[in-house]
C-alpha cells in the first residue's frame, strides 16, 4: 500500500490534495507535523510519495517548499504536480455568532488571502497565525467561544465547527499548486513540465544570457522565481518550470547550453502537468494559454532589448579598438547580410524581413563606433 505524507493535522489543504493523489491508487494518508518532516521521511523510506504546496496564485510561492527543494531533496525528485482550487470558510463553535468573533487564527497565507473580508467583517478582531488550516480549527474547537478560524469544510466536519461565512477569499480563482516528491523514478505518465534549480555564473548579464538558451528553442517557461543562495547577500538562485520534458532534444539542447552560464543547475524533475481548475473548460484552458503565450512574447521582448544592449556595448569596444581605421566594413557587412539571410531561412522566418531589420540598426552601431572614436 503507497504511503502518502502531506502537512497535518487532517483537515489541512495539503490532505485534500493528497487525497486526489490517493484517487488512482489504494493508499494510507500520514499527517505529518511540518514539511521538513513529510521530506525527510520520503528520504528515510517512511513514505513512499509527499505533498509539498509550492504556490498560491493569489499569495505566490511557498519559501519553504523552495528552500527543501533546492537543499535538502537529496535522493528526490519531483514525479507529478497537482493544481488544487482554494475555498477558505470562516469557522467556529456552534454557539459562537459572528458579531461575538473577537480572534480569528489561522495559518499565514489563509489570512492573507482573506484580508478585505476580514477588513470589512472583522476590523476590531486579532489575528493570530498557526501552523496550518486545520491546527486553526482544532484550536478554535477546544477554545472558548468568540473565536473563530479559516479552513475547510472538512475541517470543520472533524472538529464540530460550523461555517460562519463561506468562500471567503479575496481571489475567487484561488488556487494552490502542490508538488508531489518521491524517490528518484517515482514519475508516472507522460511528463509535460520540467522544474530545475539553477544559480548564475558571477558574469555581468548572465541570468538573460540563461533564459535565452530557452527562447532560442522555443521553449516555453511557466514560471520563473529567485531565492537568497544562502551564500552571501546578494547571490541567488533561480527556480525555472519548463514545458517540456528532458527527454526532448530540445531541452536537452538547452540544458547543454546553460552550463556554460551557470554556476550550477539540477534538475527537480519531468513530470505530468496539471491544468486544475482553470482547464476544466474550454474557455478556461484558452485563456490559460493566451496568458502563458503573451508571458512568452514578453519575456522574448525583454531579451531582444537586453540582447541589442549588449550588442551596443560590444560595437562600442570594437570602436575603441579600431582607434585611426575605418569604421566601415562593406565585406563583413555583406556576410553578416548573407549570414542572417540563412538564419532566418532556416527558423521558417521572411529573410527580407530580417534584412530590413539589421539595415535599420547598422547606422546606429555605425554612429556608436563613430562616437567612441572620438572619445577615446
Amino acid at each position: 500500500m503507497m504511503r502518502i505524507g502531506y502537512l497535518g493535522p487532517k483537515g489541512t489543504f495539503s490532505e485534500q490534495a493528497a487525497r486526489r493523489l490517493a484517487r488512482a491508487d489504494e493508499a494510507r494518508l500520514v499527517p505529518l507535523e511540518s514539511l521538513v518532516d513529510v521530506v525527510q521521511a520520503i528520504q528515510d523510506g517512511r513514505l513512499d510519495r509527499g505533498v509539498l504546496p509550492v504556490e498560491n496564485s493569489g499569495e505566490g510561492s511557498v519559501a519553504l517548499t523552495l528552500d527543501l527543494l533546492a537543499f535538502h531533496s537529496d535522493g528526490l525528485e519531483i514525479c507529478a504536480e497537482l493544481v488544487l482550487p482554494i475555498r477558505h470558510h470562516l469557522l467556529a463553535r456552534p454557539e459562537t455568532e459572528a458579531g461575538e468573533v473577537h480572534t480569528v487564527v489561522s495559518h499565514p497565507q489563509a489570512l492573507a488571502q482573506c484580508r478585505a473580508y476580514l477588513a470589512e467583517g472583522y476590523r476590531g478582531a486579532a489575528f493570530r497565525e498557526v501552523v496550518s488550516t486545520a491546527d486553526a480549527a482544532r484550536i478554535v474547537a477546544d477554545s472558548e467561544p468568540g473565536m473563530a478560524a479559516i479552513g475547510t469544510e472538512l475541517a470543520a466536519e472533524i472538529y464540530g465547527l460550523k461555517v460562519l461565512g463561506r468562500d471567503i477569499a479575496d481571489l475567487r480563482s484561488n488556487e494552490t499548486r502542490f508538488l508531489v516528491l518521491g524517490a528518484k523514478g517515482c514519475r508516472t505518465g507522460r511528463p509535460e513540465k520540467t522544474s530545475l534549480v539553477l544559480s548564475g555564473s558571477d558574469h555581468p548579464g548572465s541570468l538573460y544570457l540563461m533564459l535565452g538558451e530557452f527562447a532560442r528553442r522555443g521553449i516555453s517557461l511557466s514560471r520563473i522565481e529567485s531565492r537568497p543562495a544562502r551564500t552571501r547577500l546578494g547571490r541567488y538562485i533561480f527556480f525555472v518550470d519548463l514545458i517540456g520534458s528532458v527527454d526532448q532534444p530540445e531541452v536537452q539542447e538547452a540544458l547543454a547550453g546553460l552550463i556554460a552560464h551557470c554556476g550550477f543547475i539540477r534538475v527537480l524533475g519531468s513530470y505530468p502537468a496539471d491544468s486544475g481548475s482553470a482547464g476544466d473548460t474550454e474557455e478556461g484552458s484558452r485563456v490559460a494559454g493566451i496568458s502563458d503565450v503573451r508571458r512568452d512574447i514578453d519575456l522574448l521582448d525583454d531579451l531582444l532589448v537586453e540582447l541589442m544592449a549588449k550588442r551596443a556595448a560590444l560595437v562600442r569596444q570594437i570602436g575603441a579598438l579600431k582607434a585611426g581605421a575605418a569604421v566601415r566594413d562593406p565585406k563583413r557587412e555583406a556576410e553578416i547580410m548573407e549570414r542572417l539571410k540563412r538564419l532566418a531561412e532556416r527558423r521558417d522566418l521572411d529573410p527580407q524581413l530580417v534584412m530590413q531589420v539589421y539595415a535599420i540598426l547598422l547606422p546606429y552601431y555605425v554612429r556608436l563606433q563613430v562616437n567612441q572614436q572620438a572619445d577615446t
